[in-house]
């Protein structure tokens, strides 16, 4: 009997037990609604949204030859004045004025999203005042996503002076089934090195603004101002992008780009480039970009 009597109770325990343990679990609260922080935004972004905003304000504002953006957007993109937002875009706020002009006169906001498409939220006069001479309002609606590698900004004036005496332009056509036509049809005589005798020398392309280096921060501008340069300068010599795109290490950050430090200050890239959204590289690239922006395209040809 007293067996009987220990189990009884034994069970009694166990379903008082489960009953407050039902219980607590109904009348819990349900879990707390936690915003989620937001997204952190890499330096290779950083670097890519800039880029895409500084063209942007350029393609909006009639090109390079009727403005140019504040230098700052063509350094390290941590020093621009950026702001990440909490869906994962940069909003870029800069100014720009017309080439050789005293001061600034444009700006510009721009949100560049996660997928590289830019909106222009803000594009005209300096708000606070109006400055003269400053370039009518203009917009820009959403540019396509990019699918491989962002679109450079359009190359610089070209300032033509000879090439190097010790580098001769070599110009050979690609062999593979994707690669690019032959150089001479692909750009302006002016601007692409050609195989033929007593050949106009290549093209320099100038970067008005740019000086010689004088810290580690003017290094760093410096590259990052240069490693453009010489991929706009390639780009411009295949025939734009419709036609070339170089290699991602010309996009990402400057440091890991494929470039010698010159004894005279200057940087030589070397680097490759095929047809859009092909991943075999058929031309190769050699260029000098000099301490007051100048490029000279060394090489420009079949990759050797």
């Amino acid at each position: 009997m007293g067996k009987y009597a220990i189990a009884l109770l034994m069970m009694s325990v166990g379903l008082a037990v489960s009953s407050l343990s039902l219980q607590a679990q109904t009348n819990s609260p349900g879990p707390s609604e936690i915003a989620a922080p937001a997204p952190k935004t890499d330096v290779y972004f950083i670097n890519r949204a800039k880029n895409l905003a500084r063209q942007a304000a350029i393609k909006a504002n009639g090109g390079l030859e009727r403005y140019r953006p504040d230098p700052i957007m063509y350094g390290p993109a941590v020093q621009t004045a950026y702001t990440n937002n909490s869906n994962g875009s940069i909003t870029f706020t800069f100014k720009g004025s017309k080439p050789g002009a005293p001061a600034p006169s444009i700006e510009t906001v721009a949100t560049v999203m996660p997928d590289g498409s830019v909106n222009l939220d803000y594009n005209g006069a300096i708000r606070g005042g109006t400055t003269e001479g400053s370039l009518p309002p203009a917009t820009l609606a959403p540019s396509a996503s990019p699918t491989s590698t962002p679109s450079p900004a359009a190359p610089f004036n070209a300032t033509p002076t000879p090439a190097p005496s010790s580098a001769a332009p070599v110009n050979a056509p690609a062999t593979s089934q994707n690669s690019l036509p032959t150089l001479d049809s692909a750009a302006p005589s002016s601007s692409v090195p050609s195989s033929n005798p007593g050949a106009t020398p290549p093209t320099n392309t100038s970067n008005k603004g740019a000086s010689a280096p004088t810290s580690i921060a003017d290094e760093d501008a410096f590259l990052s101002k240069a490693r453009n340069i010489a991929r706009q300068s390639a780009i411009k010599a295949n025939g734009g992008l419709d036609r070339y795109r170089p290699e991602s290490s010309m996009f990402g950050p400057a440091a890991k780009s494929p470039h010698v430090k010159n004894a005279d200050g200057s940087l030589t890239f070397t680097f490759k480039g095929g047809s859009p959204g092909s991943t075999n590289m058929t031309v190769e690239s050699v260029v000098t970009v000099n301490t007051t922006g100048s490029a000279n395209i060394q090489y420009n040809g079949s990759v050797r």
